[in-house]
């Protein structure tokens, strides 16, 4: 759901008439980050995260739009090569884990947001 639809936010993206500045995004990108991680803890059904996945990825999908084609395809590339292994590799992980990395996800995205406000 998340590469979905960032691959059309990116598509869309440089046809929206207002500009968006990369520190919004950037912050939007943060606070992502730290809401998923929220959403984890909470323990949501998989059907509702999918749905709240896929909305995030319209914020990181925004950022990428600007850069060059080739860039965003190669780095589409990587992205959907490491986010199936992690995939793969978080369905056989203790509960106890996935709390742990919730947690460092919500202290990395409200760090991020805090620096991109302060600075």
């Amino acid at each position: 759901c998340f590469l979905g639809v960032e691959a059309a936010a990116i598509l869309i993206g440089p046809k929206i008439p207002w500009p968006l500045s990369p520190r919004f995004l950037e912050s939007a990108m943060a606070l992502t980050v730290a809401y998923l991680a929220v959403e984890i803890l909470m323990a949501s059904h998989t059907r509702q995260l999918a749905w709240i996945v896929a909305v995030l990825g319209l914020f990181h999908g925004l950022f990428v739009a600007g850069f060059p084609v080739a860039y965003s395809v190669g780095a589409g590339i990587w992205q959907i090569a490491i986010v199936t292994t992690l995939g793969f590799g978080a369905r056989h992980l203790p509960a106890f884990w996935r709390k742990g990395i919730a947690w460092g996800l919500l202290v990395a995205g409200l760090g991020a947001f805090a620096m991109r406000v302060w600075r």
